[in-house]
C-alpha cells in the first residue's frame, strides 16, 4: 500500500513538472554572481525544486538520526531503571516478609501470655 501511494505521488510530481515545463518555455537570465546563464524557466524551476527537495531531505535525515539517537539513549535509561524497579520491588517484598515473620512470634507470645 505504501509503495502504491509513493508511486502515485511520484507520478503526480512528474506530471506537475511536465506541466510546468510546457507552460514555461521562455528563456530567462539567471545571475550566478560570477556568471549570467540563460535557461528556460521550466528547467530553472525544476533545478530549484530538486535542490529544495535535496536540502530538505538532508535536513530531515539529520533530524531523524538525532531523534533515533535520543530514543536509543532513553531506551537504555528505561531498561536500566526498570531493572532497578524490579530489584527494589524484590527488596521491598523481602522486607515485608521479614517484618511479617517478626510480628508473628510477638503475636503468638501475646496469645500464650493471655
Amino acid at each position: 500500500m505504501l509503495k502504491t501511494i509513493s508511486i502515485i505521488i511520484t507520478l503526480l510530481f512528474l506530471s506537475l513538472g511536465i506541466f510546468l515545463g510546457v507552460l514555461n518555455p521562455s528563456i530567462v537570465k539567471f545571475d550566478l554572481i560570477y556568471k549570467v546563464v540563460e535557461l528556460p524557466l521550466s528547467i530553472l524551476l525544476a533545478i530549484t525544486f530538486s535542490l529544495g527537495m535535496l536540502l530538505s531531505g538532508f535536513y530531515f535525515s539529520f533530524v531523524l538520526i538525532g531523534k533515533q539517537w535520543e530514543i536509543r539513549k532513553n531506551s537504555k535509561k528505561n531498561n536500566k531503571l526498570s531493572s532497578e524497579v524490579v530489584e527494589l520491588n524484590k527488596q521491598l517484598s523481602e522486607v515485608k516478609n521479614q517484618l511479617s515473620q517478626q510480628s508473628l512470634p510477638n503475636k503468638t507470645n501475646e496469645i500464650t501470655s493471655l
